[in-house]
């Protein structure tokens, strides 16, 4: 009788044991597919936060920098107040009263010159800064700078031809050929002719017109009040 007692109750305590696991692993199955389904979920709303954030960084790359907009409007109000009439005014006033170098001279009448002769333009309507003198036809640079040369030679007669030369403290700068219908002697039109020389001069170089060659000695220049003038001009740029 005990032996059954024994059996029963052996058998029994294993039935309730084995109950109690069944029930401890179905709840930590439950837990376990709870755990997959929140990963599940919280990957979608990352997906959805890592897209948002994509966007937000898309809206803000069209969007200036309040810095770089800030400079941005500075220097267009820099900009604005370097090129109002106002401050335009004062700019030119003050290159002019600072360094404002001008000349135009030109000869009275037509005259002869012969090779490597500095020809004299005797007459000037403007010399400011006083550079240019129209005794020798030198003009004396009286502020460095990049200045802008131009001379006009006519020749008068037909077929003659006269080369001349701009020099700069000794160097040749420019070269003009001058000729009147050269080749052709039976017309006998009058042709002008101007060269331009843009260069960087410093203060004391001695800059003139003179020829460098003339066809079988006839050297002569034209120049009056009525038809053209050979003359000499120059300007200070900046």
């Amino acid at each position: 009788m005990k032996i059954i007692f024994c059996l029963l109750f052996l058998f029994g305590g294993f039935s309730f044991g084995h109950c109690d696991i069944d029930a401890r692993l179905k709840r930590l199955e439950k837990l376990v597919n709870e755990h997959i389904m929140d990963q599940v979920v919280f990957k979608e709303k990352l997906n959805v936060l890592e897209e948002s954030v994509s966007d937000l960084s898309e809206a803000l790359s069209n969007v200036a920098d309040p810095e770089q907009r800030s400079e941005t409007e500075e220097q267009k109000n820099s900009y604005d107040l370097k090129h109002s009439p106002a401050s335009l005014e004062k700019r030119v006033s003050k290159r002019v009263s600072a360094g404002y170098v001008a000349f135009h001279a030109y000869l009275s009448s037509s005259r002869h010159y012969s090779n490597h002769e500095i020809i004299i333009f005797d007459r000037y309507t403007v010399n400011e800064k006083s550079g240019y003198t129209s005794v020798d036809g030198i003009f004396n640079t009286p502020v460095s700078g990049v200045y802008v040369f131009t001379w006009t030679i006519t020749v008068p007669s037909q077929g003659q031809r006269i080369v001349t030369e701009l020099i700069a403290r000794g160097s040749v700068i420019g070269v003009l050929s001058s000729d009147s219908d050269k080749g052709d002697v039976s017309v006998s039109g009058v042709h002008p002719a101007t060269a331009f020389v843009v260069a960087h001069v410093s203060a004391g170089y001695n800059v003139f017109v003179r020829v460098r060659s003339v066809d079988s000695g006839n050297g002569n220049v034209l120049s009056d009040d009525f038809n053209v003038r050979s003359s000499f001009s120059a300007w200070r740029l900046f």
